[in-house]
């Protein structure tokens, strides 16, 4: 599962929103409560105003909730907005409006397991509910398609997904957000693969939304897309180094504009990517401290801290059956550390090791040495079992690799790379 979180860099704002709500009016919450309750499928958006979090929905949930940033330590809020809300959705997307300071939301499943395109909007000013009976033709109903905000032409562009009876969608839709609101199909070409549980995310430098991971047609998981919202072009982009596996997951991902790059949270397979946008090379962080792996969750930019928050999502880690989460973590991007969010212990990690080549420094391990070890060996959906880095009893590797039980006993297969690399050395702290 991946609800598509879609990060874009945030726009200076005014202290009073374009639809005329202030935003001394708008009220904080009426219930409070340390952490919201477990789920995924949900999305998650900054709001740059008031430096916070807001996360909406998940499975069978319509509640919203703030995480304040602001403060030391971060607070969770459960908000109580107005009007008439949208039902309880998974699979939706939303992004942050920066010139009405509202969150839009589109499509997803809703309670009765229908698929949505309904388009809902949530004043952050005032907290109030709204339908947007959009003009034009809508895109197909659909859930966990991709959503972006093009500040440029102050419109929402929408990817991909899956729909029903047509399966995995490769359209490309605009909302836009300057009167009306008005939909209109993309004419994009040459169309990549379709896409759904990917991510979506807007490179402002260069003007394009770049689309990565996910499941659909053949190809779809490990390529990166490039759209130019100028010219509706679509290109695959050639990245060198070790990429991500390709998993029938979503991988969040977002752009850390100051230092160019796309940061991309494992999610299944743990640890955190870092792909430069200049030269398009892959390098793995791996450290020691990160959460169980997971699907369904969001990762989420704070600029200001220059963090990922973590929130939620779906992990069989240590159960029979699976089970959604409540944790919340955070990842700073530059000291490449992890730490619990608001919870009691929570604190810095170790420092990370950048191993662009993800070699192998050690013996690799036995499955009962990873479940007794440091590392965090993660029972997949399908039954595999995915190991970002293995600390157990002296043994050290440093790779994604993936243990699947065969008919003769388990077998290693290692993470993807685009071409033959040198070996790496790294220094791994704490070990002798």
């Amino acid at each position: 599962m991946n609800p598509l979180i879609i990060l874009f860099t945030a726009l200076v704002l005014a202290s009073t929103s374009t639809d005329g709500d202030t935003l001394a009016s708008a009220p904080e919450s009426t219930v409070t409560a340390p952490v919201p309750p477990a789920r995924s499928g949900h999305t998650t958006i900054y709001d740059p105003v008031r430096r916070r979090l807001i996360v909406f929905g998940g499975d069978g949930a319509s509640d919203v909730w703030a995480l304040s940033l602001g403060q030391t330590p971060p607070r969770w809020t459960e908000l109580a907005p107005t009007g008439i809300p949208p039902r309880a959705n998974y699979g939706h997307t939303a992004i942050y409006d920066p010139k009405r300071h509202r969150m839009i939301v589109f499509g997803g499943v809703q309670t009765d397991n229908e698929l949505s395109n309904e388009v809902w909007a949530l004043s952050l000013s005032n907290l109030r509910w709204r339908k947007l009976n959009a003009l034009g033709i809508p895109p197909a109903p659909r859930e966990w398609h991709s959503a972006i905000y093009d500040p440029v032409r102050d419109r929402m562009i929408v990817h991909g997904g899956w729909t029903s009876p047509d399966g995995v969608l490769d359209d490309v839709w605009a909302l836009d957000l300057s009167s009306g609101p008005t939909w209109s199909r993309l004419l994009a070409s040459p169309s990549p693969p379709g896409h759904r549980y990917h991510s979506a995310l807007y490179d402002e430098r260069r003007d394009r939304m770049l689309v990565f991971s996910g499941s659909g047609r053949v190809g779809a998981p490990r390529v990166v897309w490039s759209l130019s919202l100028s010219t509706g072009q679509w290109t695959a982009l050639g990245t060198t180094g070790c990429w991500p596996p390709g998993v029938p997951y979503g991988r969040p991902a977002f752009v850390d504009a100051a230092n160019d790059r796309m940061i991309v949270d494992g999610g299944v397979d743990g640890g955190v990517w870092f792909l430069s946008l200049e030269s398009l090379a892959w390098s793995r962080i791996v450290s020691f401290d990160a959460p169980i792996p997971r699907d369904g969750q969001t990762a989420t930019f704070d600029p200001v801290h220059r963090q990922m928050i973590v929130f939620g999502g779906y992990s069989t880690f240590g159960t029979a059956d699976g089970t959604d989460l409540a944790d919340s973590w955070a990842f700073d991007v530059d000291a490449r550390t992890w730490s619990e969010v608001a919870a009691s212990g929570g604190s810095g990690g170790d420092a990370a090791v950048d191993d662009p080549h993800e070699t192998e420094l050690g013996p690799v391990p036995s499955v009962g040495d990873l479940v007794a070890s440091r590392g965090y060996p993660f029972f997949g959906r399908d039954g595999r079992i995915s190991t970002r880095l293995c600390i157990a009893r002296g043994f050290v590797r440093s790779r994604s690799t993936t243990i699947s039980p065969t008919s003769s006993g388990w077998s290693a297969q290692p993470c993807f790379a685009a071409e033959p690399l040198p070996n790496a050395v790294a220094t791994l702290p704490g070990m002798r």
